[in-house]
């Protein structure tokens, strides 16, 4: 038999099959970036986020926001990438609202 020559990114196991391992989400942005002809600044903008910004994620000094994530997934980055990271940053969910505080003050009690 003859040797099994393994794609970049894959995996390769002993019996000769070659895995693909799950793209990361700079990756994947970066891979619908260069399939679309987008230069950086066009796809933070499709992202809704500054350059900088856009240029850590691809760097992987910052996380993706959640926002940027469902953007995203609406420009074609598969759900199963996304969803599958540790690099999105949840989204905070606030039990009282804005403007309110998280716990009561003495003026506040009867």
């Amino acid at each position: 038999m003859g040797a099994v020559s393994v794609a970049p990114g894959c995996a390769s196991s002993n019996r000769g099959i070659a895995y693909m391992r799950t793209p990361s989400v700079s990756e994947a942005l970066e891979f619908r970036q260069v399939e679309y002809g987008w230069s950086q600044r066009r796809m933070a903008k499709a992202l809704g986020i500054c350059g900088s910004h856009y240029n850590e994620i691809l760097q992987g000094k910052r996380s993706l926001p959640y926002s940027a994530a469902c953007r995203a997934y609406d420009i074609g980055v598969p759900a199963e990438i996304l969803l599958n990271s540790k690099s999105i940053k949840p989204k905070r969910a606030s039990v009282y609202g804005r403007g309110r505080r998280a716990h009561p003050t003495k003026s506040d009690t009867p």
